[in-house]
């Protein structure tokens, strides 16, 4: 078997929860640094198999990758690739599955690990090119807690990590109509992982990512 284990370098997967006393709870880890745990962790889990795995980093664009192989270096070499220093752009998610699309062998499994924030009808026309492939897809959607419990009191002023805007509000005024446009998002992202047969599962990043890898598991 062959796993290929897509990871979002993109810009809005720098987010993460900072504690209000940031003296005593150090902050959470961010999307990315989940994203890249998880990654890693398939990455050993296919290769104790005997299985070949690789790792490609995007984000409007593939930045690098190692290609899948079961040599005894590639564990090492997935982990540098990870821990390389990223320029995060934008996402755009056509264009890199369409290239991987094309240039990876058939027949593979294909591992997506993103927050999955940018253009859904590109994922979508992007993940069938893999599933017309033979390709057995799997998404892991990273999501940081504050983007899922918006749990924001008082005046804020929030800043876009891909768009030069920013809000500020009284986010308890925003807070039922975020929550509800969210669950809606979340859902849609459910069914599209359905129509292309893809296993799903939600990951916070305040959970510890065991915790998520047995959820993973445990539909495989």
């Amino acid at each position: 078997l062959r796993v290929t284990l897509l990871v979002d370098g993109s810009a809005s997967m720098d987010y993460r929860t900072v504690a209000a006393d940031r003296s005593s709870s150090p902050a959470r880890p961010s999307k990315f640094e989940t994203a890249a745990t998880l990654a890693t962790s398939l990455a050993w889990l296919a290769l104790s198999h005997g299985d070949a795995a690789g790792c490609t980093v995007f984000d409007d664009r593939i930045r690098r990758g190692v290609p899948p192989r079961s040599r005894k270096t590639q564990l090492s070499e997935i982990c540098d690739l990870l821990e390389a220093p990223r320029n995060a752009g934008p996402s755009d998610f056509q264009p890199v599955l369409t290239s991987l699309a094309k240039t990876l062998p058939p027949r593979g499994m294909v591992i997506l690990v993103s927050d999955l924030l940018g253009d859904r009808d590109g994922i979508l026309r992007g993940l069938r090119l893999l599933e017309n492939r033979g390709h057995d897809i799997a998404i892991l959607q990273v999501l940081d807690d504050d983007e899922l419990d918006f749990p924001f009191e008082g005046p804020t002023r929030f800043a876009g990590l891909e768009l030069p805007a920013e809000l500020a509000c009284n986010p308890r005024a925003l807070r039922d109509g975020y929550l509800e446009a969210l669950e809606a998002f979340l859902a849609e992202v459910r069914r599209r992982a359905a129509d292309v047969r893809a296993d799903y599962t939600l990951v916070r990043t305040g959970e510890p990512p065991a915790a998520a890898l047995v959820r993973f598991l445990a539909r495989r």
